[in-house]
């Protein structure tokens, strides 16, 4: 049976209990990383002077190309046709420059992040990162050594600068097992064996320094032997935690060093030193805008938070007060209990767009499939054995939450990675809106099933009856596919993230990186979903069928490319202002060295077009001028 757990959770980026500690005790106001400054926004046409280069504003939800575009005040003026843009401008009898689009270049919405995280991303940020992921490739050598060789360096690194570092810990995240090399057990019934990190494997990089690794998936930290020794004396006259554990051998004998989710995660907290943590969140300002700028970077001009809470909320709102900020932002508030939706006010629709407005409700109702705590209907196909991952609801609870929120309006963002967990989800849809007060219409919300991960058939004719739309990671199968194909779910891997098929029932899908878990990248992004090529299969780079997961889900590149715009932005309420160029829009958009509908060869290519220019609000946020 599934292990039942309420109220909070671990899985990807969506919710994290070091990472929340620290969040409700954010009390640092923001600090002024880039200060505000007085911009003139200059009234631009451009024009394609050659016929490889392209305009593709998305009108009127089509991609096709257009000769012209012009933007005056940080609207969209008129596209179309060279001699009709002129026509508006001269009505508008305002001087203009002209820019002149050469070969290959084309100009683009700017793309829509619709599932992210700004603020846990960024407490985080003074961690060493660990990932696999690197400038949105796998990393060719990652296992074991690679994670001890960089964790040893880091620490000789600490000493030298400081010559008391014996009595600071080492930090670091998104160390993911699951992209480790696996050991595939021939014996009859036998398991796949994933890598796993104990405290004795820690204690083999240092017995010195306390280490505490967080995973990618965000279920567990990795502590090593001094690391659980101080966390034991912190918690030492906690009653409910000597309950738990008799002794301190016995909290070592019971964890093994891995703090699974939200139960154990928790006792790390009061042993965490003060200085490192108050490091941490002096520099939280500085993280937030290493991530705007890396989306501006990236050609990302929107992005939406998935996890937002009071605090968070109140301070990004002041952030973006006191700072140039290269992107717009909103998000959706995370409810975690039926009894905390009771206070929910009347949802109002948003009309006009104001930094870190909040469009929806978040509801998590599993957790992380590489993490292994995606609930689901089978057992996964690699140790420990018989398990079917978590859920975080009863039925019931995920029901009547869910009602809850219908009935006051609300649009839900429901993260769902097992099957089981869709099933549920969707069942809690049909509860909501069956047993709404005032009979809510599915058609007039924009409920969205993050994640989506394990779909069939029947659930995606379930989708399109109550108007829900699926979010895809599809980094799932980019970069976690060929576990998920060769280790985790074997066949049942063939079901992840059926983005053709969505599109072929009538679903608006979108794809996100759940950023920190995957890097932000709409070009990336698109070409996973395009190519569906498992990258960590020892035969990458080469595209070949063995090599594709479920290569009938493969899509268009012109659905690719409205899954990070104009429907990415649709499910974020934001459709009015972004996620295509038409008249009266921000002028919020990216020029590319080379037009991404037009690769003859997407795979690792795709990721690669250099963006050349993005902006917001007719000013230039990237390169900054």
């Amino acid at each position: 049976m599934n292990k039942q757990k309420t109220n909070d959770c671990i899985h990807c980026g969506c919710h994290n209990p070091i990472t929340k500690e620290m969040e409700e005790n954010l009390k640092p106001l923001p600090k002024i990383i880039y200060p505000k400054k007085k911009h003139k926004k200059p009234t631009l046409l451009y024009i394609c002077k050659e016929d490889s280069a392209s305009i593709i504003p998305i009108n009127n939800n089509q991609t096709a190309k257009v000769k012209a575009i012009a933007f005056h005040e940080g609207k969209v003026l008129a596209n179309g046709t060279e001699d009709y843009v002129k026509s508006i401008l001269d009505k508008k009898k305002v001087s203009y420059d002209t820019i002149y689009l050469t070969k290959n270049q084309t100009l683009l919405p700017g793309f829509v992040e619709p599932h992210m995280h700004i603020i846990p991303s960024s407490f985080l940020g003074t961690w060493k990162n660990l990932s696999r992921i690197e400038n949105q490739k796998l990393i060719p050598k990652y296992d074991f050594d690679y994670i001890k060789e960089t964790i040893q360096n880091e620490i000789k690194i600490l000493k030298n600068v400081d010559s008391d570092a014996k009595v600071l810990w080492f930090f670091g995240k998104e160390v993911d097992p699951s992209l480790m090399p696996f050991k595939i057990n021939q014996s009859p019934g036998s398991l796949t064996q994933l890598e796993t990190f104990d405290f004795e494997r820690l204690d083999q990089i240092s017995t010195e320094t306390p280490i505490v690794l967080m995973a990618a998936s965000m279920h567990t930290l990795y502590l090593n032997k001094l690391a659980l020794e101080k966390t034991y004396k912190a918690n030492s006259l906690n009653e409910d935690f000597k309950k738990l554990y008799e002794s301190l051998e016995d909290f070592i004998n019971k964890t093994n060093g891995m703090l699974q989710e939200v139960e154990q995660m928790k006792w790390l907290v009061p042993a965490l030193p003060i200085n490192q943590v108050s490091f941490m969140v002096e520099n939280v300002s500085k993280y937030v805008a290493e991530t705007f700028d890396e989306a501006a970077k990236q050609g990302v001009t929107f992005l939406y938070d998935a996890a937002l809470q009071k605090s968070s909320i109140e301070f990004l709102k002041l952030y973006a007060d006191l700072n140039e900020i290269p992107v717009r932002f909103g998000g959706a508030k995370i409810y975690f209990s039926e009894n905390q939706a009771e206070d929910l006010k009347e949802f109002e629709k948003i009309e006009n767009y104001h930094n870190g407005y909040i469009a929806s409700i978040k509801i998590v109702s599993d957790g992380s499939n590489q993490g292994l705590t995606g609930s689901q209907t089978e057992y996964y196909c690699c140790e420990p054995k018989n398990n079917l991952g978590i859920a975080n609801f009863s039925n019931q609870e995920l029901r009547e939450l869910t009602r809850i929120c219908i009935d006051k309006g609300w649009s839900i963002m429901t993260h769902a990675n097992g099957d089981a967990a869709v099933s549920q989800t969707i069942d809690a849809f049909e509860y909501a809106f069956k047993f709404s007060v005032e009979k809510k219409n599915p058609l007039d919300f924009r409920n969205r099933v993050e994640h989506c991960s394990i779909l069939n058939e029947t659930n995606l004719f379930r989708l399109k009856k109550l108007n829900l739309s699926p979010s895809f990671l599809i980094g799932h199968v980019g970069y976690w596919g060929y576990v998920f194909r060769n280790a985790i779910f074997m066949e049942k891997a063939e079901k992840l993230d059926l983005c053709q098929s969505a599109l072929d029932h009538g679903l608006k899908i979108s794809f996100h990186s759940d950023f920190g878990v995957s890097p932000i990248g709409g070009l990336r992004m698109m070409e996973q979903a395009i190519t569906r090529v498992m990258e960590a299969s020892p035969n990458s780079p080469q595209i070949h069928e063995k090599n594709v997961l479920n290569p009938k889900e493969r899509i268009s590149p012109v659905n690719a490319l409205r899954a990070v715009t104009i429907d990415a932005a649709w499910q974020c309420h934001a459709d009015n202002w972004v996620g295509s160029l038409e008249e009266g829009k921000f002028a919020d958009y990216v020029i590319l060295e080379q037009n991404p509908l037009e690769m003859p060869n997407p795979f690792l290519n795709m990721r690669n077009i250099k963006v050349e220019e993005t902006w917001k609000d007719g000013i230039q946020v990237y390169p900054k001028l």
